[in-house]
């Protein structure tokens, strides 16, 4: 095939067959990049009598096109649904040339719903998705407070923040007007645990087995009975528990042993067994999401797409799985609740993908194109681009499934979460896919059917009652900002990337449609950033720095930016970090964005980052501790000091908007 047919095809395929860099310069996708993507891809499906997906036009009544005749068509309901009066009635036309029109007799309800057909004797399947004419946005002028649950410290629990230490931290923040708590993706990740058999190790919560299943280390366990009568906790070693909460980072191994450890010796009274016997029946997926964690522990590695899932459920890690993930369900659905009533939202992040060897992709094989993996094209940030280890959906094959995969796992976090951060929002649109093997600026940009995507988020957003957030940050196309804008769903900003701006001659405005914060858990704490940790940190970690980030370009990049925000706050900016953290917060808390978001470490002054993206071998990777225990944390005078004064910021910007 010559390189223009190859070009050709990819362009059918929705391939990006070059690319924009952050200075502006394109850049061709070489023929081999193309024809190894278009290998992963396989051959072009053929055209079906149907198209698998219709979006419903809020209000008006949809139609469905038909090549061929229907002999039969049955509409079922999205069950999270507010049930009509009555069922909408299927209406079957004859059309000209042997085509066919379903119709309703009323608009359908918001919700994702599926339409049977049989056409020319064949069945086919159509998911009509009915999205609301907008989105629910979190209203107010309000301030959340972002840590990752593993670092919150007490003297209690099992060597990792849990749910239980993620609501204590609630509780603590609500009388200082915090009304959103924020946190890393719950989901369940691949730890050692008490087998001790080899296999996946990776605690990153942006690499999770699963987007549908919890992670059990995160489950209160204290009030878990044990056979004895005590609690089931009480039958680890008092040193043992002692040594897991102590020091500055997690051990998921010990963690994971001792809570595995626990969640058998509950399992030894009847009642809980009965339990969990009970949710494996009611959930078959639940069932085998158990089954595939026990099978990796025994055999170190997932097994193959399509392979029976042998482990019984009389299996001992198969149940400690099940007790795990119903603990998580519950306490999640108990936080929710009760934050709720107190005025508060849990905040979730959605991750962009899962492990490759989880059990997402294990259950959905054909709807991920196996042979690429996902990432990113050099930029200022990094400037030899991203590669995140997993692979991505397959655009055509899950659009077969009405987007099963994308259903399922949004749905899932959104029915524990107020708010709901779409990691990498621009994969709606396209992802940037990495042939296996090749570097990770060897890529390409894939598309998807993003009006499809918005419309399963928005339908998802209005039926759990959450707000959606897109990370938008980077290199992103206008027409993803457009996208999420007329959905009114809000963006990010963080100050940090303005600072960081060489050519500022004024401070943008903050937008009044975002989360504005001071950085994500990618980049560096604002101590180490405004002194010069963070270079120093990854010279250490033998890490090449972005662009401006030497201690001269560094200074002078604050020195302008500390000049700018005096003369727009209206009075001087000390120079020292603490004046300058303090600057920013003011700027974003009287901006008109609806969330304004502050790191607790940040507050307290810490350097160290929770991740150095692409360096595995930084030690506090996704495990570094907070300095004190929540109590104290969030009874510190500069904690404090930064909540008051966020909370009078917010308050005297209400009347116009911000500066």
């Amino acid at each position: 095939m010559t390189d223009e047919a190859v070009r050709a095809r990819a362009r059918r395929w929705g391939i990006e067959v070059r690319w924009e860099d952050t200075q502006h310069q394109l850049h061709d996708v070489s023929p081999e990049v193309l024809t190894a993507l278009l290998d992963v891809l396989g051959d072009e499906e053929p055209d079906p009598p149907v198209v698998p997906v219709v979006i419903a036009e809020p209000g008006r009544r949809c139609v469905v096109s038909v090549r061929g005749t229907v002999t039969e068509a049955s509409l079922a309901l999205d069950p999270r649904s507010v049930a009509p009066d009555a069922v909408p009635a299927v209406a079957v036309s004859a059309g000209a040339a042997g085509s066919t029109t379903i119709g309703f007799d009323r608009p359908l309800p918001v919700g994702r719903h599926r339409v049977d057909l049989v056409v020319d004797g064949v069945e086919h399947r159509v998911t009509i998705l009915a999205p609301p004419a907008t989105t629910p946005r979190h209203g107010g002028r309000s301030v959340a407070v972002f840590a990752p649950c593993y670092s919150l410290v007490s003297p209690r629990g099992h060597g990792v923040g849990d749910l239980r230490d993620l609501d204590d931290l609630a509780v603590a923040l609500h009388p200082s007007g915090v009304e959103v708590v924020s946190t890393l993706p719950l989901y369940a990740t691949f730890t050692t645990g008490a087998t001790g058999a080899p296999g996946p190790f990776d605690p990153s919560p942006y690499a999770p087995v699963s987007r549908r299943h919890w992670n059990e280390l995160y489950a209160d366990l204290e009030a878990l009975p044990g056979p004895d009568g005590a609690p089931a906790l009480a039958g680890l070693p008092v040193d043992e528990l002692a040594a897991l909460r102590a020091g500055d980072i997690v051990d998921w191994r010990g963690v994971a042993r001792a809570v595995h450890a626990t969640l058998d010796r509950a399992l030894a009274v009847p009642a809980v067994l009965a339990d969990v016997l009970a949710a494996a029946a009611a959930d078959p997926d639940l069932a085998d999401y158990a089954r595939f964690r026990a099978i990796v522990e025994r055999d170190g590695a997932p097994p193959a797409p399509g392979a029976a899932l042998d482990a019984d459920l009389a299996d001992a890690s198969v149940r400690r799985h099940l007790l795990g993930q119903m603990l998580m369900r519950r306490q999640l659905a108990a936080l929710r609740a009760g934050w709720s009533a107190r005025g508060q939202a849990l905040a979730l992040d959605l991750p962009v993908g899962s492990h490759g060897a989880g059990y997402e992709v294990w259950r959905h094989a054909r709807e991920f194109a196996v042979g690429a993996a996902v990432g990113a094209p050099p930029d200022d940030f990094f400037v030899e681009g991203q590669c995140w280890g997993f692979p991505p959906l397959h655009p055509t094959r899950s659009r077969t499934t009405g987007h099963g995969v994308w259903h399922d796992v949004v749905d899932a976090a959104a029915a524990q979460a107020g708010i709901l951060r779409i990691d990498h929002v621009m994969a709606v649109h396209r992802l940037w896919w990495i042939p296996d093997g090749a570097g990770a600026g060897e890529g390409a940009y894939v598309h998807y059917r993003s009006e499809e995507l918005w419309a399963l988020l928005a339908i998802t957003a209005h039926l759990r009652g959450c707000t959606i957030v897109g990370e938008d940050l980077g290199t992103v196309p206008d027409e993803v900002a457009a996208a999420r804008r007329a959905r009114n769903v809000l963006g990010m900003y963080e100050e940090q990337f303005t600072i960081d701006r060489p050519d500022a001659t004024a401070l943008p405005e903050v937008p009044d449609d975002v989360v504005a914060g001071i950085r994500t858990h990618d980049m560096m704490p604002f101590r180490a950033f405004a002194t010069g940790a963070d270079a120093t940190l990854r010279r250490d970690l033998g890490v090449q720095a972005p662009e401006g980030s030497d201690p001269d370009t560094r200074s002078s990049r604050l020195e302008r930016w500390r000049s700018l925000a005096a003369a727009e706050l209206g009075h001087p900016v000390a120079d020292d970090p603490r004046s300058l953290f303090e600057a920013v917060l003011e700027r974003l808390a009287v901006s008109a964005a609806p969330v304004v978001s502050v790191d607790l470490d940040d507050m307290l002054g810490v350097e160290l980052p929770h991740n150095v993206p692409g360096v595995p071998q930084y030690d506090g990777a996704w495990a570094r501790r907070l300095p004190c225990d929540v109590a104290d944390a969030v009874g510190h005078p500069d904690v404090q000091g930064s909540l008051a004064a966020l909370g009078q910021w917010r308050r005297s910007g209400a009347g116009d908007g911000g500066h």
